[in-house]
């Protein structure tokens, strides 16, 4: 079916409903429509009265509809206010525009609610053009819990932390995310986790393997001031990145490693990651072994007066390994060496942007 309205259920004054077990299948962006289509569009939740605003389980397949936007709340509540969204299985589905997957906001609220979401399975599925999975424009005394998460097979979507205001006593654009697997996925020249300015993450018990980005880092990207990531108890292994394999941080800015093992990591330019511009990077109680660069094994940390440190960590079989190597096997895919888990289009760039291992340490003396 082809969906030539804009919202397929649109959502306003709400302060109780329950979605339940439901299944969509073959809906298809009119091309037509210059606008967003959506499956549920949450103009606004009404918080003066109680009651529950549940989507659970639900199944969509082959649609490429963006899934929801929850855009604005009404009124004041005294108690807490929960918005889930639970048990949401997404597979097969090319999107071939730039608009946001799931869009949180933009929303900016003092008021006791709490957004989550748990058991969300998302798998093959392809932006063409690189497009947020999730994107949060919103600040609320609560962060919004992602909980037992499945990111298999996605190409080019990627999840995006952004804040309204900076102004003082307003809580940042938060998210912790919990028993998060993401596996064979290709982010192209993004990173899974991108942050902006004043944005706090947190991601803890997380399995992040075999997958692959072509710009800064493949885990995350901190690329606006004041921002602050936390993984703890993690497992990375076998990522492939340009420069920094794992994480990007600039601008005042720090990723805090805990308790983690990051091994058979690839990168050109520093396997764990890139540091800059008063960025800071924090390593504690880690593993990190048979790592992969051309240039620069491991961190690079460049203008920064902010302490980084690595501590209480094991390191060990970290390489270093030669341009020419690396040019072999991408010219020959049968040769399995540094690149046996980069996705085909990591090798792909690689193949057509050989100056990009020419890369030298910089210098800012």
């Amino acid at each position: 079916m082809i969906a030539s309205f804009t919202n397929y259920i649109r959502l306003s004054q709400l302060y109780e409903l329950v979605l339940f077990n439901c299944t969509f299948s073959d809906i298809t962006d009119d091309r037509s429509n210059d606008r967003i289509t959506l499956l549920f569009n949450i103009v606004t939740v009404n918080l003066e009265q109680q009651g529950s605003f549940l989507l659970d389980s639900l199944t969509i397949t082959n649609t490429s509809l963006s899934l929801l936007t929850l855009s604005s709340f009404y009124g004041n509540t005294d108690t807490q206010k929960v918005i889930r969204f639970s048990n949401i299985y997404m597979s097969d589905t090319v999107y071939i525009t730039r608009n946001n997957f799931i869009t949180f906001g933009p929303l900016l609220s003092t008021q006791n609610v709490s957004v989550s979401m748990n058991e969300l399975d998302f798998r093959d599925l392809e932006f063409t053009n690189i497009a947020n999975i999730i994107d949060v424009n919103m600040q609320l005394p609560n962060p919004l819990i992602i909980d037992s998460c499945r990111f298999i097979n996605i190409t080019g979507g990627y999840i995006n932390l952004r804040a309204l205001s900076t102004a003082s006593g307003a809580s940042p654009a938060a998210v912790e995310m919990t028993n998060v697997t993401v596996l064979d996925s290709d982010f192209k020249f993004s990173t899974f986790f991108v942050l902006r300015q004043f944005c706090q993450l947190s991601v803890r018990n997380c399995t992040l393997n075999r997958n692959s980005g072509y710009f800064r880092g493949t885990i995350a990207s901190i690329l606006g001031k004041d921002s602050y990531a936390t993984f703890n108890n993690c497992r990375m292994n076998n990522n492939n990145g340009i420069v920094g394999g794992l994480f990007y941080v600039t601008t005042r800015s720090s990723i805090e490693v805990v308790n983690s093992t990051l091994f058979s990591n690839y990168a050109v330019e520093a396997a764990i990651g890139y540091v800059g511009n008063q960025g800071r990077i924090i390593l504690d109680t880690c593993e990190i072994y048979r790592n992969k660069a051309v240039t620069v094994a491991l961190l690079e940390i460049v203008d920064s007066t902010s302490e980084s440190s690595i501590v209480n960590s094991r390191i060990y079989s970290n390489t270093m390994v030669q341009k020419e190597v690396t040019l072999k096997e991408v010219e020959d895919p049968t040769i399995c060496i540094d690149l046996c888990f980069a996705s085909n289009g990591f090798i792909s760039f690689l193949r057509v942007n050989q100056s990009v291992l020419d890369t030298q340490v910089r210098n800012t003396n």
